[in-house]
């Protein structure tokens, strides 16, 4: 690898925790459809648990939960056959 490189970037941001929960939700991927076949009683717990796991990610009166992609710049080495 000749370089690798982390960049913080922003995934999303909402007004409150339900707001997160909201955007889980609608973006319709595997957890959410995962959420929608539990009892509502369970889900309503699921709704409470990331709501109390967004807490920390609240920053000046929104919640902004972010990511890391990595840039990664690599050659590959050719090996030639020297027994031919």
């Amino acid at each position: 690898m000749e370089h690798v490189e982390s960049m913080h970037v922003p995934v999303m941001e909402a007004e409150d925790e339900a707001g997160v929960v909201r955007w889980i939700r609608e973006l319709g991927g595997p957890v959410a459809k995962l959420v929608e076949q539990l009892p509502p009683e369970t889900q309503r717990a699921w709704e409470e648990e990331v709501a109390r796991e967004c807490q920390p990610h609240r920053t000046e009166g929104k919640v902004l939960l972010g990511g890391v992609t990595w840039l990664v710049v690599a050659k590959r080495q050719l090996l030639l056959d020297t027994h031919a």
